[in-house]
């Protein structure tokens, strides 16, 4: 299937179609991805689920409009010295549509989704932190730096860290 794109409008990406949502969520699609998250596995905690349903930015849904993935960007201080916020990202798809390609593109969509949306005194720019052992792998690595992620080491807990700013195409 052939790719189609405009501005914050739906991509379709092979069998697949990523939804901007990305501050106009409703009640009934926060519970629906509350829902997936629990029954999935992603998230355990309905609290935490229902808190993270409100940072969404983007939907996946495959070719019968089943939700198999979301996107979403959690506002927060940003580590270093000017001490502006940043966005960081979180991505969730179901194993069984993890095509390749998928989860990137996800990722890529959500930073230039959050970057039209960012104002010049708003957040600077975003950030990955590895929760998946597959983004420490050598060449998830060189993918990320390719597409201008900057490795800034490791987070309290030992998992990698990239940041990518606004600034940056």
């Amino acid at each position: 299937m052939p790719e189609t794109r405009n501005l914050d409008t739906e991509i379709v990406f092979n069998d697949h179609r990523l939804i901007p949502v990305f501050r106009s969520t409703t009640p009934e699609l926060r519970v629906e991805v509350v829902d997936f998250w629990l029954r999935e596995g992603a998230l355990r905690n309905r609290p935490i689920a229902e808190q993270r349903a409100f940072e969404l930015a983007y939907l996946i849904r495959d070719r019968d409009q089943v939700l198999v993935g979301v996107s979403t960007a959690q506002l927060a201080p940003a580590p270093g010295p000017d001490g502006r916020p940043a966005y960081f990202l979180r991505t969730f798809i179901r194993p069984a549509d993890r095509t390749p390609g998928l989860p990137q593109r996800v990722i890529r969509e959500t930073w230039q989704l959050l970057k039209r949306h960012a104002s010049p005194d708003g957040p600077q720019g975003a950030f990955l932190v590895g929760e998946n052992p597959k983004l420490n792998r050598p060449g998830m690595k060189e993918q990320l730096a390719r597409r201008g992620w900057d490795y800034l080491g490791q987070n309290a807990k030992g998992l990698p860290v990239w940041g990518k700013p606004f600034s940056r195409t």
